[in-house]
C-alpha cells in the first residue's frame, strides 16, 4: 500500500518535509496503490484499487464522486462450450469457435460502466442475460457465425451493439456436387437440367436444408454458384424458385466449344451467378443447354470430385 493522506506540503523542518515528499511521490509511483480509496481523492486521480483480484485500476471521475474502472486492454479467451460472464470478463473478449450459450451475471453485479466484446467465430452464440433481466429488451440475443458485437450493461439490463460482417466472411452455408473418384458431374441434355447437389460441406448456423439437389433456407440470403459446363455449343445457368415456380436470377450466357477443320475440341468452363434468397422457399440451380453431353456437369479428373457449388451468406 502507498497513499498519501493528502497532497499538500505542510510547514516543518527539513526532515518532515522530506517525509512528506517522499510519502507523495510513493503514492504517485504507485497510482495510490491500496485496498481502500484514497483518503482525500482529486478528480482525475489514479487509484490501483488492491481488494480485488486481479487488481483493478480507477479514475476519480470530473465531479469527484465516484471513481470509474480504466480499461486495462483487451485480452481474448477462446471459448468452446458455454461459459457464464462474470464482473471480472470487463473489457475482454470471447471468441466462440462453436455453436454455444454465454449466460451473464445480474447487471447488477456486472455494474453500470462494464463491457465485454463477443465474437461467433465457428458457429452460433446465443446471449442469456441473468434470470429476467433482458438484452436489447428481449430474452435472448443470437450472434450468428462471423458476427460480433459489444455486450455492455446500465446496472439493470444488458445491451448488444452488433458489429456489421464484412463481406469478406466466411459463407453461413456450402452445397456442393460431389462424387467418387473417375464419377463425372453428371450428363446434359438439351434445354433444361437441374445441376446436381448432394453434400452439404457447412451449415454454421443451420438454416439450409438439401433434397434432391433442391434447397430450402430459413433466412434471407445472398448466394453465389459456379458450375462446370463441358462441351456445349450454348450454356446459361439459372437460380429457379421451387416455391414460386420462376426463375429469379441468371447467369451469363457462354459460347463455349473450338471446332477444329474436320472436328470438335472438348472444352470445360464454368458458369457463376450470383441471386438473393427468401426465407421459407425452395430453389435450386438449372442449366439450360443448346447441346448434350455425357459429361455435360463436369469431365472426371482422377482427383476427388467436386463439380459446382451453393455458397449462401445471410443478408
Amino acid at each position: 500500500m502507498a497513499q498519501s493522506p493528502d497532497f499538500v506540503v505542510d510547514d516543518g523542518t527539513g526532515v518532515l518535509l522530506l517525509s512528506q515528499l517522499n510519502t507523495m511521490f510513493a503514492a504517485l509511483a504507485s497510482s495510490n496503490s491500496g485496498n481502500t480509496e484514497p483518503p482525500l481523492p482529486y478528480a482525475g486521480m489514479f487509484w490501483f484499487d488492491t481488494n480485488s483480484t486481479p487488481a483493478v485500476m480507477k479514475r476519480r471521475n470530473s465531479a469527484n464522486n465516484a471513481w470509474n474502472k480504466v480499461n486495462p486492454g483487451t485480452t481474448i479467451t477462446t471459448r468452446t462450450s458455454g461459459y457464464t460472464v462474470t464482473e471480472a470478463d470487463r473489457f475482454t473478449a470471447s471468441r466462440c469457435t462453436a455453436s454455444l450459450t454465454l449466460a451473464f451475471q445480474s447487471a447488477a453485479t456486472l455494474g453500470s460502466d462494464w463491457s465485454t466484446i463477443v465474437y461467433a467465430d465457428g458457429g452460433t452464440v446465443t446471449l442469456d442475460p441473468d434470470g429476467s433481466e433482458t438484452i436489447n429488451g428481449v430474452a435472448t440475443q443470437t450472434l450468428r457465425d462471423g458476427e460480433w458485437g459489444i455486450v455492455f450493461s446500465d446496472g439493470s439490463n444488458l445491451f448488444l451493439t452488433l458489429v456489421p460482417r464484412a463481406t469478406s466472411r466466411k459463407p453461413d452455408f456450402i452445397l456442393e456436387n460431389r462424387q467418387a473418384s473417375g464419377v463425372g458431374g453428371g450428363s446434359l441434355s438439351v434445354g433444361t437440367n437441374t445441376l446436381v447437389l448432394n453434400t452439404e460441406v457447412r451449415d454454421s448456423s443451420g438454416i439450409v436444408s438439401l433434397l434432391s439437389s433442391e434447397f430450402t433456407v430459413t433466412e434471407d440470403c445472398y448466394i453465389e454458384w459456379a458450375f462446370p459446363i463441358y462441351d456445349s455449343n450454348q450454356a446459361r445457368t439459372s437460380l429457379y424458385s421451387v416455391t414460386d415456380a420462376a426463375t429469379v436470377a441468371e447467369a451469363d450466357a457462354m459460347g463455349m466449344n473450338i471446332w477444329a477443320r474436320s472436328a470438335s475440341i472438348n472444352v470445360e468452363n464454368v458458369s457463376h451467378g450470383w441471386g438473393l434468397l427468401e426465407s421459407g422457399k425452395t430453389y435450386r440451380i438449372e442449366c439450360y443447354a443448346a447441346s448434350s453431353g455425357l459429361q455435360g456437369l463436369g469431365a472426371t479428373t482422377g482427383d476427388p470430385e467436386r463439380f459446382g457449388f451453393v455458397k449462401g451468406w445471410i443478408d
